[in-house]
Parts: C-alpha cells; structure tokens; sequence
C-alpha cells in the first residue's frame, strides 16, 4: 500500500517538472487541439509555431531524460520497499517494471504526451514569448542549458524522491494514513 501512494506522488512530482509552449491564426487543427470548448487567446502561438518551440527545446529528448531519470528513482525507491519477498520475486517485479516504463517511454508514447501538452502550451504562450524561447534556446546559454538539465534532473531526482519519500512518510504518521485507508478499505457500504 505505501509504494502505491508514494509512486502516484513521483508521477504527480515528474509531472510538474516537465516544460511547456504557444500564431495570431487558429487554424482548424489547432481548434481541433485545443477543443471546442476552450478558445485561444489574443496572439496565442499557432500549433506549428509550439512544434518549432518543443524543436527548438529538444523536448522530446528532454522527455526521454526526465522519463528515464523517473524510471531509475521508481525503480530504487521500489526495491527499496521490497521486503519480505524472494530475491526471484524481486527480480520479476524489477523485470515487470523495466517492461512497463519500456512500453511507457517508446517513441510514440513520447510523441503522445507531447502532443497533448499542445494546447497547454497554446493557452498560456504567446507568439512573441515563443520567438523569444526559440532564441533562447538557439543561443550558446539555452543549448547549455537543454545539455545539462537532463543531467541535472538525473542527478537530483534521488535526492528529492528520497526527500520527499522521508517528508510524505512523516505526513502519513501525522495523518495517521495508512490506518485511515486501511479503515475506508474495509468498511462496508
């Protein structure tokens, strides 16, 4: 039950790490993107212009970097927590794990989350913020930077999943969560 609740909260923190992006015309598919119920603001970035942004970002290869140094914290805060199981019961739940964050990290599940971070990115960019980002990301500090931050990333995630893991666990105590869960679980409706 703990590593269910502390594997939500990773994804929940990879999640809000991920970057996001935003032309004066709406084309069809871009309302097609961004829904019929939600309409693009003033000077809003065209979808071509969000696709040149995430280019310009190298966000699929960002999202690879963050999707695997996930995957390395999952992977060792779960063997971690892995007790009272055989070391073959280990090694096929390790080997279950790697298949699924595999499955997970292909190139059209990559593509698949870039593509609804779209519309996100359309609502709150514009296209003088994009053509500003864009020029960032093409100078010698933004390709630095686009170098870096996975490594970056990679190197911190142990840190903040075992900190994080540390400070959710004294929030259950305080909650008394676990009982909690366990008395919700068993009531009868």
């Amino acid at each position: 039950m703990k590593n269910i609740f502390f594997s939500f909260f990773a994804v929940l923190f990879v999640a809000l790490l991920l970057p996001g992006p935003s032309e004066a015309q709406t084309s069809e598919k871009t309302q097609e993107t961004v829904g019929s119920s939600q309409s693009l603001p003033p000077g809003a970035a065209s979808r071509n212009e969000i696709e040149q942004l995430f280019v310009a970002m190298d966000l699929h290869k960002q999202m690879e970097g963050y999707l695997q140094a996930f995957e390395n914290s999952f992977l060792q805060s779960m063997e971690a927590q892995m007790t009272g199981i055989t070391q073959k019961q280990k090694e096929e739940l390790s080997k279950l794990s790697h298949q699924l964050f595999d499955k997970f990290m292909d190139k059209e599940g990559v593509d698949q989350l870039l593509e609804d971070m779209i519309a996100v990115y359309q609502r709150h960019l514009t296209q003088s913020d994009v053509k500003a980002i864009v020029a960032f990301y093409s100078s010698p500090a933004g390709k630095k930077l686009l170098h870096e931050q996975p490594l970056m990333v990679q190197e911190s995630m142990p840190v903040v999943m075992a900190s994080s893991q540390k400070r959710m666990e004294e929030i259950k105590k305080q909650m008394n969560f676990d009982e909690r869960i366990r008395q919700i679980v068993s009531e009868k409706d």
